[in-house]
């Protein structure tokens, strides 16, 4: 997509300015650079958000490599800032949580944006902001965070792929997700359904045995909590010799074994049954598993109870 399709026109009179052109300047002006100012750069930022208020140009945003990286150095140049720096951070985030809420597909857009990696974690380093008064945004951080992570539709959807690498240089993976609401409906407590998604997490692990295929190349692993089953299809399809996919849900583990079968790669996986929750971890399944030399899992510790898989792999 063009940033020349952004039109904006700022507050100076320079005339129509694109969404990229006004995030690149808030990030320069919060560096310091050519004499710029916290002013100036609030400025800019306020007026990129009216433009990103409109659901059309939300979505050409979202589609814009080179808007979605101007935004991540303005995230990281806001960081580095103290005092007004937080004020240029907030009105960031109200600006990227107008744009996730304008809809799925525009959530979708920005997710498969080549700088999304960036983009992210730009975002994590707001979230993990620390100085005095910074609750407050660290809170709206890890808000966006969470309205991003929710970018997949509602219900059963089509198949996602995952580029394992740079996107159209790499091998690509394909897993379906099952319908979150009526599994939410049906789900126990601990588990809510939630393992029917492939959440934000799953996202980030798949990007990073991309980037680090030695982790799991030749290794047998395990995955805890595998849900759609990303991860341990990531490792197999990156060399791992072996995989035992696992999940306390059985709905869940049966969706991991659909998409096992999607990527042709379950002749070097098993799917089982392990809840880390219970005192024998499951049953008698668990005394099938081999021994591991790589263990993976993403978003599986949510809430405090799920604490004690950190002990799992020790007590297998």
């Amino acid at each position: 997509m063009d940033a020349d399709s952004f039109a904006g026109c700022n507050t100076s009179g320079d005339g129509p300015r694109t969404v990229e052109d006004l995030l690149e300047g808030a990030a320069a002006s919060l560096s310091g650079e050519q004499g710029g100012s916290i002013d100036r750069a609030l400025s800019g930022l306020h007026e990129a958000r009216k433009i990103l208020a409109h659901r059309d140009e939300a979505a050409k945003f979202a589609m814009d490599g080179g808007a979605v990286l101007a935004c991540s150095r303005a995230l990281r140049a806001a960081c580095k800032q103290a005092g007004r720096g937080v004020a240029c951070a907030h009105v960031l985030l109200e600006m990227i949580e107008s744009v996730a809420r304008s809809g799925h597909s525009v959530r979708r857009a920005l997710q498969s944006n080549p700088f999304y990696a960036t983009f992210h974690d730009a975002l994590l380093r707001v979230a993990c902001w620390e100085g005095t008064g910074c609750d407050e945004l660290v809170d709206a951080a890890t808000g966006v965070i969470s309205t991003v992570s929710s970018a997949l539709p509602v219900g059963a959807s089509e198949p996602l792929a995952f580029p394992l690498g740079r996107p159209g240089a790499s091998p690509t993976i394909c897993v379906e997700e099952g319908d979150f609401v009526q599994a939410s409906s049906v789900a126990s407590e601990t588990d809510g359904g939630t393992g029917y998604r492939v959440w934000e997490s799953g996202g980030i692990l798949v990007r990073w045995l991309g980037s680090h295929p030695e982790f799991v190349r030749g290794f047998t692993v395990l995955e805890l909590g595998s849900g759609s089953g990303v991860g341990g299809i990531a490792a197999l399809a990156l060399g791992a010799a072996h995989c035992v996919l696992t999940d306390a849900n059985a709905a869940a583990r049966a969706l991991s074994m659909t998409n096992l079968q999607r990527n042709s790669v379950t002749d070097r996986a098993r799917v089982l049954h392990l809840d880390w929750l219970s005192e024998d971890f499951g049953g008698a399944e668990v005394s099938e598993l081999e021994s591991f030399r790589r263990v993976i899992g993403a978003d599986i510790v949510y809430c405090q109870e799920h604490g004690t898989c950190a002990r799992t792999p020790f007590l297998l």
